[in-house]
């Protein structure tokens, strides 16, 4: 089962945040997940020519989902839409060491509620799911739609010599 949104459009920029540009890797440059972008420069310093998996990149944030706290590296998590796990869901990615766990009743309600989202149309809602939480130190957990955290192994990160 994959989980179905409506189509959406970013609604938003960046502005400052330059969260994925650590947390991804980035395969056109041979960047590692977890490590700091050599071309982040505070804002990219390759924007304009920059590799096709940065410019296809969007975040729920950027789609319109919750507020201005909710900005990737205020927040300390980028959640991203359309990723299958387990069957459907969405991934939340911590950005710091720690984030996760102080969003974690926000990550329990994402679950149950599912994402919604501000559209220029009004607000839209996605169906309950599942969002696995990757921890900056490797590990990965769920929280499924009825609320419930499962441990899960540890991830494979992909990296980079």
């Amino acid at each position: 089962m994959t989980t179905q949104l409506p189509v959406l459009y970013p609604t938003r920029s960046c502005g400052e945040c330059t969260a994925c540009c650590t947390v991804l890797a980035v395969l056109e440059i041979r960047k590692s997940e977890r490590v700091a972008c050599p071309h982040d420069e505070g804002s990219c310093a390759i924007y304009s020519c920059r590799p096709p998996s940065c410019h296809g990149y969007v975040c729920a944030w950027l789609l319109g989902w919750g507020d201005d706290a909710d900005r990737p590296d205020k927040l300390g998590l980028i959640v991203d839409t359309g990723i299958a796990t387990d069957g459907g869901g969405f991934l939340a990615r911590e950005t710091r060491p720690g984030a996760a766990e102080a969003s974690r009743s926000r990550l329990r309600r994402l679950a149950r509620r599912g994402l919604q989202f501000q559209t220029p149309v009004g607000k839209r809602r996605g169906p309950p799911t599942t969002v696995a939480v990757d921890l900056f130190n490797g590990e990965r957990y769920l929280f499924t739609s009825d609320g419930r955290c499962h441990s899960q192994p540890p991830r494979v990160d992909i990296t980079f010599d």
